[in-house]
């Protein structure tokens, strides 16, 4: 097997070929401000080095750009929350728990409307399509084009949220719907928190994913391009799209299995320090462990899929405030070979 594989850093880009288990060549280039550039360039001189990594059989890419997005708050697009809850679920409104920097930022908007089901699955309430209906022409009216939609208990049944996304698009067909079933566990609070943040993010995973493909095609590569996920899996680029969250601390997930594949071991403590955050976990059976509890992103208390992370905002690239003395979380990503004081 003949892999490529990728790492987009905030502040470098790392290219290497795999064939057969075995690194056969590696490069590094400064990630650049239209990620395209930056990919593009790595894959050139990886090429250079090494001529037969014009021809893989698959491209791996990992990418911090979307947890990076929400740890210095940008590149974030407002969205609007749509619960299916009423009459519970009322006393803790949508983004009553966020970062109020983060919150004002990204906050399109909350709406409560009647449904949803018990924990045994019975229905709560009907849902009130009339008001799905006055929610979705409110969003539209906004201006706001990507919704989450999280409904009482719908990992157990979706049925509620998905009947509301399908009355969003007759009225508003333009938006982009997360819905919580397909992200998060039973937690309300926690599975909304990382709907909206995927909701969020949706935009740049969409101008991260098409920068992507550009560069592959720029670079004359033909070859079916994944996406790393947070569970130290892939997933094809299509389907890595609509689902930037998956990506969450894929960075350190792509280091901890990267780490003990070159060391040949199966379980591990595993430090990754990059240009933004400097992140420690652990590495069971070749894979990263999973938390069970919430996990916190930028702030956000989120309950989904994410490994068991002690990550702290001190990279490379992190800012330092001389009159202050706050180190982080800001970093100066790909821009530091241009502002570092020191570097080399």
């Amino acid at each position: 097997m003949k892999h490529i594989g990728i790492d987009v850093g905030g502040t470098n880009t790392d290219a290497v070929f795999v064939q057969d288990n075995q690194v056969l060549g590696a490069v590094k280039s400064p990630t650049t401000s239209d990620v395209t550039t930056g990919v593009r360039r790595a894959l050139a001189a990886l090429i250079q080095a090494c001529p037969q990594a014009a021809a893989p059989e698959a491209v791996m890419i990992g990418t911090t750009h979307f947890t990076n997005a929400v740890v210095q708050r940008r590149d974030l697009e407002p969205a609007a929350a749509l619960r299916v809850c009423l009459p519970a679920a009322a006393s803790l409104l949508p983004f009553c728990d966020w970062p109020e920097d983060l919150a004002q930022k990204v906050n399109g908007g909350t709406y409560l409307v009647q449904g949803g089901h018990e924990f045994d699955g019975r229905e709560l309430m009907p849902l009130d399509e009339r008001a799905v209906r006055d929610a979705a022409r409110a969003i539209r009216a906004s201006g706001v084009s990507t919704v989450a939609i999280s409904g009482v208990f719908s990992p157990l049944i979706g049925d509620a949220e998905l009947r509301a996304g399908e009355i969003l698009k007759q009225e508003h067909p333009d938006c982009r719907i997360t819905y919580s079933h397909q992200l998060g566990r039973i937690g309300l609070l926690g599975r909304e928190n990382v709907a909206l943040l995927n909701a969020t993010l949706i935009d740049l995973a969409h101008k991260t994913t098409d920068a992507f493909v550009q560069a592959l095609a720029d670079s004359g590569i033909d070859a079916p391009l994944f996406l790393t996920q947070n569970d130290g899996t892939v997933t094809l680029a299509e389907n890595a799209r609509d689902f930037p969250v998956h990506s969450f601390a894929s960075g350190p997930t792509n280091s901890m299995r990267g780490a003990v594949f070159l060391a040949k071991i199966n379980d591990a403590v595993v430090c990754d320090v990059g240009g933004t955050t400097a992140d420690v976990g652990c590495v069971q059976n070749g894979f990263p462990r999973q938390a069970n509890n919430m996990v916190e992103v930028g702030g956000v208390r989120t309950a989904f899929r994410m490994p068991d992370l002690l990550s702290i905002g001190v990279g490379g690239g992190t800012l330092v405030n001389p009159d202050t003395l706050q180190i982080g979380p800001v970093s100066v990503g790909h821009r530091l070979l241009q502002e570092a004081l020191v570097f080399g």
